[in-house]
């Protein structure tokens, strides 16, 4: 008997052995499981057993003796943190931050200069579709060869503050409230180093369409100095979601907010700028397809209006968490 505990032990021990060899290996950040703790230790558990489920019945006994007993607290972080999502790579970058802004910045010096045809002095490629009062939208070929189109908002509003906005867009729970497309909305990981967060985003879609799965990092930030806040996100992959058969997974997926106040970030009034990409793989006409992003984007930013009107009613108040600081 102690014999075959003896073997266990052993061949277990090369087993984390391994895994640590493949995490110096492939460098993976060893923050990636501080941040993630629970998350990956449910993932190694699962692959666990099912290393000691392909040992012979006779020896599991055995196995589960040397699982409890003799694998170190320091051995099984290192395990783990093999199995840790890295937010090196898959991070919302400075310069991609910094690229928003200074496109807004530019949108803000021509109509700064132009004043009421500043549309016609948009960039050539940029062509307009939705041109009212308060919001203006453009659509233009995105800069690869995926054939996507990416859509430019810059809108104004006068009657709520810019930070309520920001935050309104980042209250996980009391969006669940105010949008009813969202069947899903989870924080499935986070980096608090940077204001970043993994979230899980399932969108309804009407019959006979197949609701869709957005994984995506979020970043975001307050720049006090400049007077900017900005939302940044893109899709990733990441561990604790695999592909879902029940929904279609969108792969490619973009959007930026920056936010301008007129004053302060907590008067009323401020500018914004949106720009947005997605391929949410529905077969549509071209035309189709342009007309629903159309008018997708400008009834999202009516929503997010409406709910920050909402926001200090018995409804609202019922619904949304507390903000967190995002100032740098």
């Amino acid at each position: 008997m102690w014999r075959q505990r003896y073997n266990g032990i052993k061949l277990f021990a090369e087993y984390v052995k391994g895994q640590v060899r493949a995490l110096t290996e492939q460098n993976v950040l060893i923050e990636g499981w501080r941040s993630s703790n629970f998350r990956i230790r449910q993932s190694f558990r699962c692959r666990t057993e099912h290393y000691f489920k392909s040992k012979p019945a006779s020896d599991s006994l055995t196995w589960q003796y040397s699982w409890k007993n003799f694998v170190s607290r320091k051995q099984l972080t290192l395990g783990l943190a093999a199995c840790a999502f890295k937010w090196q790579g898959n991070d919302v970058s400075d310069d991609e931050i910094q690229e928003q802004v200074d496109e807004l910045r530019n949108i803000q010096e021509i109509i700064r200069k132009q004043r009421e045809d500043f549309s016609s002095h948009m960039p050539d490629h940029w062509e307009e579709v939705v041109a009212e009062e308060q919001i203006k939208m453009w659509k233009y070929p995105k800069d690869d060869d995926s054939g996507l189109m990416e859509y430019k908002v810059y809108g104004t509003f006068s009657d709520i503050p810019a930070r309520l906005f920001f935050n309104i867009q980042l209250d996980n729970e009391y969006r669940k409230h105010w949008d009813d497309l969202v069947l899903k909305l989870n924080v499935i990981d986070e980096n608090r180093a940077k204001n970043e967060q993994v979230v899980q985003w399932v969108s309804r879609l009407p019959y006979p369409f197949s609701h869709r799965e957005y994984i995506f990092v979020r970043r975001a930030v307050i720049n006090e100095k400049e007077k900017l806040m900005i939302i940044s996100s893109k899709a990733v992959e990441h561990p604790s979601c695999p592909v879902n058969s029940n929904y279609v997974r969108v792969s490619c997926y973009t959007s930026h907010m920056v936010i301008r106040p007129h004053k302060s970030f907590d008067e009323l009034g401020f500018d914004y700028m949106m720009t947005y990409c997605d391929d949410p793989q529905i077969v549509l006409p071209a035309s189709l397809s342009s007309w629903v992003v159309s008018q997708g984007i400008p009834e999202y930013i009516k929503k997010v209006h409406d709910a920050c009107l909402l926001f200090g009613s018995p409804a609202g108040r019922s619904g949304r968490s507390n903000f967190p600081n995002y100032s740098v």
